[in-house]
């Protein structure tokens, strides 16, 4: 009985503890989107949408809206891996949707663009790490 009550204690306090607020970011377009920010994170505004950092630098996540400017994610993948300077993995690779891994100042990032040419805007995720925590941010977005 007890190793259920202390279960469902550490199950309630996660949850109670897991996001703490509520942060606007704006896209490229001017569009306002909000994301739930995990308590004693750090946030930061860049162009085109925000920047979650764990206070101790090993998880991020980046979720940013850019024009598509008549550009699918695969070319603009492309323009962004140059820009980036960096030897992608690719993980897929279609019109619509790139998922990448790279290495950029010693750090392991995945990124993700989806978008399709006649979108208005197209969709960039920039994750470092893996955990359940970056999943509920990227799932908390909305406009």
């Amino acid at each position: 009985m007890k190793k259920i009550i202390l279960a469902l204690a550490l199950v309630l306090g996660l949850a109670s503890c897991a996001m703490a607020e509520k942060l606007q970011c704006k896209s490229a377009m001017g569009t306002a989107f909000t994301v739930e920010v995990p308590q004693g994170w750090i946030t930061k505004q860049m162009q085109g949408g925000c920047t979650l950092l764990k206070q101790d630098g090993s998880e991020a996540i980046s979720i940013a809206y850019f024009p598509a400017s008549g550009a699918n994610a695969k070319a603009f993948a492309g323009e962004l891996v140059k820009k980036m300077n960096v030897k992608p993995t690719f993980n897929a690779q279609k019109d619509d949707y790139v998922d990448f891994d790279a290495e950029l100042n010693g750090q392991k990032l995945n990124v993700t663009v989806t978008g399709k040419a006649d979108d208005s805007e197209l969709q960039v995720v920039t994750q470092k790490g893996e955990s359940d925590t970056l999943e509920q941010i990227f799932d908390s977005v909305t406009f």
